[in-house]
């Protein structure tokens, strides 16, 4: 992670005599600002005071006509740093446009474009650098259009920063689709690569500037969400040119492992005209686990004593759905079970009136008998209730098609939930 600052303001004295020798206000020159100034000499010849002499520029001092001047050349300074909740970026298997959020913050003396893309570091960022366990889909970045906080697909479409101007910033997003075949706890981790571009031209995306002067250059790369295609600079060294505005990258090298991409090459190298930082995706998703279990409630012989699974016995089922600690919360969990199979073999037989006795069931049995028996934290206090078997109506429960089936609610992490129907053995 970069943490850049050009120096903008000076301290105490020094600050004092510079800004006195310019004759200027607190604010500083920008790049392409012609700093200009003349020496003055003033003498006496035989104790009579003689005319004054100005310095001169143009290789002919004795006329004192033109000051000395040059241009302030243009620094490279500029931060990338994680924004927003610092932390993992949350989503559910198969959501869609989960955002990642940076702040680019301009902390050269001149008004600058940036490219960016986003890196597949295959880090998880906030794990120490430990390897991530997923990719993320259809990854793309857009800038902050100011409309609206926070990523908004229909506001934030621009693929460039435009005219940042210096001392200020901007939000970027990397976006991304989790995987539906995604678990909890997955991650997936993103760099934001910001390069830097001529500004100058307002809402066109500026060239990059892939050179110094100084001999330094920028790797190539693939910006624009594909759409821009920089080749590597080409090294420039040469003298200072008074009359010339010169360019000097001053960004350093990050000093973490999620600088650097997924074989592990460094992507924050010093001088280079880039700067990055990472984040990373994290899957919270419900951790279901489903269990089912039978008990012989009675047989025809044995009646409640001892019973076996003997033709007309009663087999009660029972299925238990539990999410697991630390999951996210699932939501309208519905249980199917079909019976079909075994009804058309005969087989089983379903038992549709066998849970009247919890006193419960609505309409006290038929013409709507009560089947299932459900426990379960959103329904009744998380008391046991008797469900009818009528499909269509608002308690949850049906059997129809040879289908038991129940809508239990929404489970935390950590809740359970039981639902019971009995059969007949053919």
């Amino acid at each position: 992670m970069k943490t850049l600052n050009r120096v903008r303001h000076l301290a105490g004295v020094w600050l004092v005599g510079f800004l006195s020798l310019l004759g200027t206000s607190a604010v500083l020159a920008d790049a392409g600002d012609t700093i200009s100034n003349q020496a003055t000499i003033n003498y006496s010849v035989g104790g009579v005071p003689q005319a004054a002499v100005n310095s001169d520029d143009d290789g002919n001092p004795a006329n004192g006509l033109n000051p000395t001047t040059f241009v302030e050349d243009r620094l490279v300074n500029f931060v990338v740093a994680e924004a927003g909740v610092i932390g993992y970026s949350t989503g559910a298997p198969g959501q869609t446009g989960v955002a990642l959020q940076f702040t680019v913050t301009n902390t050269s003396n001149s008004t600058l474009d940036f490219l960016l893309a986003a890196i597949d570091t295959d880090l998880d960022t906030h794990n120490g650098g430990a390897a991530d366990t997923i990719d993320a889909n259809n990854v793309q970045v857009f800038v902050e259009s100011g409309a609206t906080p926070g990523f908004q697909p229909t506001e934030d479409t621009a693929v460039f920063i435009d005219e940042l101007t210096e001392g200020n910033a901007i939000e970027v997003y990397i976006t991304g689709d989790i995987p539906a075949g995604a678990v909890n706890a997955d991650t997936a981790g993103y760099a934001l690569v910001a390069q830097i571009a001529a500004g100058g031209a307002a809402t066109t995306e500026g060239a990059a500037i892939t050179n110094d002067d100084s001999g330094n250059v920028s790797p190539a790369g693939t910006y624009s969400n594909g759409g821009t295609v920089v080749a590597a600079g080409t090294p420039n060294t040469v003298a200072d040119d008074p009359a010339t505005v010169q360019t000097v990258f001053n960004d350093p090298a990050g000093a973490l492992a999620e600088d650097t991409d997924s074989t592990g090459a460094a992507q924050d190298a010093a001088q280079n005209g880039q700067a990055s930082d990472s984040d990373a995706f994290q899957v919270v998703a419900a951790v279901l686990s489903v269990a089912k279990t039978s008990v012989v409630i009675s047989d025809p012989v044995n009646g409640t004593t001892n019973p076996k699974a003997i033709p007309g016995a009663i087999v009660e089922y029972t299925i238990t759905i539990t999410n697991g600690a630390g999951a996210s919360t699932a939501q309208a969990v519905v249980v199917s079970d079909s019976l079909a199979a075994e009804i058309a073999a005969l087989r089983l037989a379903y038992e549709t009136a066998t849970f009247n006795a919890q006193g419960t069931c609505p309409g006290g049995g038929a013409p709507n008998p009560c089947g299932i028996l459900v426990t379960a934290p959103d329904i009744n206090a998380g008391v046991a209730q008797a469900i009818t078997n009528t499909n269509g109506d608002a308690d949850g429960g049906d059997f129809t098609t040879d289908i038991v089936s129940m809508n239990v609610g929404d489970l935390d992490a950590g809740e359970s939930a039981t639902v019971q129907f009995r059969v007949l053995v053919q």
